[in-house]
């Protein structure tokens, strides 16, 4: 029934608005290395971009110590390779901001650690407890919300559901051994400007091959579709036509080659996505989803959704493709239909204790 009706709305926007290409189609959070419209909770963790939650954000708690030994720490960073600041807040929180054993800000090339070392600016909306051992601009922070996660929340859902109706250019293969085992899912396309993958996500498995064979430098966009969305341990490649990689018919995702800022994985519908055991290759959209991001994953670019916790890392790769974007009016008009059918079928996820 939401499929149906998003498609009816989208039909009917499309008709009356036609779609555009504009230079940053994430809008605001596009600058920010997550971007969340309710919660963030993260420890023992290192965000590399900005950090933006609607609701409350907290990060870092105290080091767990046994006889006088540190054997979990559980500090944080936030932009800690942010050196552009472009007049951006580097950490925002909708409501209630919680900060302790960490930093906010750009480093420097050499880092004691210390507080005096950190410059980044903090913004909130409700209250704010930051302990002394974090650094951060405590001249320019403050009270007060530079993002309306509401409106953000009706564009960025406009926009996923405008680019899950693409019809997809690009061909998708899952291969499977002998023992009916998948071991690599396929993307083939051969546009040089927009290529478009459909995935159902119940078939995504683990401990697998993730392939794009694409031209390099073209904007690769995979919908990926389903209620639940399990990302956990396998690999991401993509074709060398180039030879970045001398005698290498793939660049793997680890390489500096890899065309991270190029790529966006639109997860529809889930309202739950677990992020487990691996290195995201590209940014993530996901508007309903609640995000488990566990410890031994990082993500290469943006990761956008309703929730998130956890301590997996986010490194400063931002999604620099280029989409069709609706006009404004076409936005507010998905986006408000969109959120009314996801208040109204939307079950509350339950936090997973994972630490």
């Amino acid at each position: 029934m939401k499929t149906k009706s998003r498609s009816c709305v989208l039909l009917l926007c499309i008709i009356a608005f036609p779609l555009s290409v504009q230079a940053s189609p994430l809008g605001i959070a596009g600058e920010y290395n997550l971007f969340m419209f309710d919660d963030i909770e993260q420890y023992g963790t290192d965000v590399e971009g900005r950090v933006a939650g609607g609701g409350d954000v907290t990060y870092g708690k105290a080091n767990e110590v046994v006889g006088g030994n540190v054997v979990k720490e559980n500090g944080f960073s936030v932009a800690s390779k942010v050196i552009d600041t472009q007049g951006l807040a580097d950490l925002v929180a909708g409501k209630d901001v919680s900060l302790t054993n960490g930093s906010v800000g750009y480093s420097g090339n050499v880092n004691s650690g210390t507080p005096e070392y950190q410059k980044g600016v903090v913004n909130w909306g409700g209250t704010a407890a930051i302990t002394s051992n974090v650094g951060y601009d405590k001249n320019s922070s403050g009270p007060g919300t530079p993002i309306n996660f509401a409106t953000e929340q009706k564009s960025l859902t406009a926009l996923s559901s405008t680019w899950g109706s693409l019809s997809a250019n690009g061909k998708t293969d899952y291969f499977y051994n002998d023992a009916q085992a998948l071991y690599r899912i396929q993307l083939t396309g051969s546009n040089n400007s927009l290529n478009v993958f459909s995935l159902d996500a119940a078939r995504i498995g683990q401990n697998f091959g993730f392939y794009i064979d694409a031209p390099l430098t073209s904007t690769i966009l995979v919908n990926i579709t389903g209620a639940t969305a399990n990302l956990i341990n396998f690999g991401f490649y993509f074709k060398d036509y180039e030879d970045k990689i001398p005698g290498s018919d793939y660049i793997p995702g680890a390489s500096d080659f890899y065309p991270n800022s190029n790529i966006l994985f639109n997860i529809l519908d889930a309202t739950l996505l677990t992020i487990n055991q691996i290195e995201i290759n590209g940014s993530i959209l996901a508007p309903f989803a609640h995000v488990e991001f566990m410890k031994d994953s990082h993500i290469d670019g943006n990761l956008i959704a309703y929730s998130l916790f956890g301590e997996g890392e986010s490194h400063l790769e931002l999604f620099k493709g280029q989409l069709p974007v609706p006009e404004p009016a076409t936005m507010l008009l998905i986006g408000t239909g969109l959120i009314g059918l996801a208040l109204f079928s939307r079950k509350k996820v339950e936090r997973k204790e994972i630490f």
